[in-house]
């Protein structure tokens, strides 16, 4: 007996090794993020819709092929064997320096997802507001003078 529970759990071990199949289908709900490593696989299923896909921002060293599809300020979306372009900035993936190593805060990235003309697939993230600029305080008016003083610049009436 304890020979048969020692296969099952070398079976499940093994299969839960070889991590995600990508034969499974996925479901992309609003709002719910999926791991890039799990949703580029079935990115053709969701072309033009909005999606939500979280894992590592790099700026140039990531996993993708090719050059930044649409503008010079794109940027990967990496996990540990995928890799999706994406086009936008997003709060909390710091594109000055995202290289390999430097930063490993996981980002979520919102928006639709497109793919170009040479077929790759490009999420556009959706502009988050900017947030208003402070408006300045109107400065305090000066204080008034009492009614019954005289302002120290008036003319001294004559005694007499």
């Amino acid at each position: 007996m304890r020979h048969c529970s020692v296969i099952a759990t070398l079976l499940l071990l093994s299969a839960c090794a070889g991590g995600y199949d990508p034969s499974q289908p996925v479901r992309f709900a609003v709002g719910q993020a999926i791991s890039v490593d799990i949703a580029v696989p079935h990115l053709h299923e969701v072309v033009d819709e909005r999606i939500t896909v979280t894992g590592l921002a790099r700026q140039r060293a990531g996993l993708c092929r090719g050059v930044q599809p649409l503008t010079g300020s794109d940027w990967m979306l990496t996990g540990e064997r995928e890799c999706l372009w994406v086009s936008g900035r997003v709060p909390g993936a710091r594109l000055l320096d995202v290289r390999a190593g430097l930063s490993d805060e996981p980002v979520t990235v919102t928006g639709k997802l497109i793919r170009t003309d040479q077929g790759q697939y490009v999420l556009k993230a959706e502009r988050m507001p900017t947030p208003a600029a402070p408006t300045p305080a109107k400065p305090a008016p000066p204080p008034e003078a009492p009614a019954n003083t005289t302002p120290l610049d008036a003319p001294v009436p004559p005694q007499g």
